[in-house]
């Protein structure tokens, strides 16, 4: 078993200019090459407006990323 997290983000969709990350933590197999990932059950979801704001939609998906990270620590 080990812990998955997916993340997403959306650029610009709230007022303000500002973006909305999204990540997901799951527990599941390691995934092998062309088996679907086999999932376990859900432990935590993120869903966050985004404080600051960034360029482009590449920085939006860092910052998840960033967020991510940061609350898995």
């Amino acid at each position: 078993m080990i812990l998955n997290i997916h993340s997403d983000a959306s650029y610009l969709l709230e007022m303000k200019a500002r973006n909305r990350a999204c990540c997901h933590y799951f527990l599941g197999w390691i995934p092998k090459d062309g088996e679907p990932n086999k999932l376990i059950g859900a432990i935590f979801t993120l869903c966050n407006v985004l404080k600051w704001v960034v360029a482009s939609a590449a920085e939006t998906e860092l910052s998840a990323l960033f967020l991510n990270c940061k609350e898995r620590k």
